[in-house]
């Protein structure tokens, strides 16, 4: 027994156990390191930080640290002016998220916002001058950045008024998804890049989006319903093996188009959400259970829309 535990020692001196473990070492050290880069950056150290920050980029193994250090580099050489540099070390770290993601749109912004700089001072729309008196702040100032990308999303947001003609002129639910569903994704993208960008301009547009939904609905309902009723008064529901073939197929396909309306109606009702913006929107609320309303309208259609099963015996 006493050479046995002598053994079971001697490997735990040796190490026998550090194989199941030996990569914590070099993440913990990247984390170290990496800690240390941020907390120069920090002490407004800018040019050792990205100093540090390259160095330690050559030899990194633990992603996440590397991400981090990568965000170094990109605030401090746009911290320090060094435009060119800062633009692409953004769209690298841009690079390192997911697309569509809150951080992956941001650094994308950021990078918008510098190519579109003249000597460090956006130049986006109404972003040349200042108000009278008020000082015009660089976008190496994290205040002046901010500002900036603030004008990018307002000025995005007003672009997004051109589609209204295309929500009015649309024939189908689905066919106005096509158009408010990409709408309703930039706004969502305009709110990750200034949380306070007004938002009247975006919730018009899915108050024009309702309202042509609502007249769609009446439309499609009076025809759907007359549809019905001609079906329902020639008996065949009670002997639905007495239905035509095309018949079938019309009944089919009706259903389907049902089916598809309540779908893109669902659809609307999340993408109200994106262009909802900060504060209370009353409109909204009513909005979207107008749009479950018409969702339940739909598929109510559509189970009408069946030709019931049958069996025939054949003797």
């Amino acid at each position: 027994m006493r050479c046995l535990n002598a053994c079971l020692i001697m490997l735990l001196v040796a190490g026998g156990a550090v194989p199941a473990t030996a990569e914590e070492p070099g993440a913990m050290d990247d984390t170290q390191r990496v800690a240390e880069i941020q907390a120069q950056m920090l002490a407004g150290k800018t040019e050792e930080a990205i100093t540090a920050a390259k160095a330690f980029l050559r030899t990194a193994k633990d992603e996440t640290s590397k991400t981090e250090a990568m965000r170094v580099l990109a605030e401090g050489l746009r911290k320090s002016g060094n435009w060119q540099s800062a633009i692409g070390a953004y769209r690298a770290l841009r690079d390192r998220f997911e697309k569509s993601s809150d951080e992956y749109l941001r650094c994308g912004a950021i990078a918008d916002v510098l190519a579109g700089s003249r000597d460090g001072i956006y130049k986006g729309a109404g972003a040349a001058t200042g108000a009278e008196g008020t000082e015009v702040k660089k976008v190496s100032d994290d205040e002046g950045l901010n500002a900036a990308l603030a004008l990018l999303a307002q000025s995005r947001c007003a672009r997004l008024k051109s589609k209204a003609a295309l929500l009015q002129r649309a024939r189908t639910p689905q066919e106005l998804l096509r158009t408010f569903g990409p709408v309703a994704e930039e706004a969502r993208q305009i709110f990750i890049l200034a949380a306070d960008t007004p938002p009247d301009d975006v919730r018009a547009m899915g108050k024009t989006a309702g309202e042509r939904l609502a007249q769609i609905h009446m439309q499609a309902n009076t025809v759907l319903q007359k549809k019905l009723q001609d079906y329902q008064q020639t008996g065949k529901f009670r002997r639905p093996w007495s239905f035509t073939n095309i018949e079938k197929k019309d009944i089919k396909d009706t259903n389907l188009m049902c089916k598809d309306m309540a779908a893109a109606e669902r659809e609307f009702q999340t993408a109200l959400a994106s262009v909802a913006g900060s504060g209370e929107w009353a409109e909204g609320a009513a909005l979207r259970t107008e749009s479950t309303e018409r969702a339940a309208a739909y598929e109510q259609l559509a189970k009408e829309f069946v030709v019931p099963a049958y069996e025939i015996i054949f003797y």
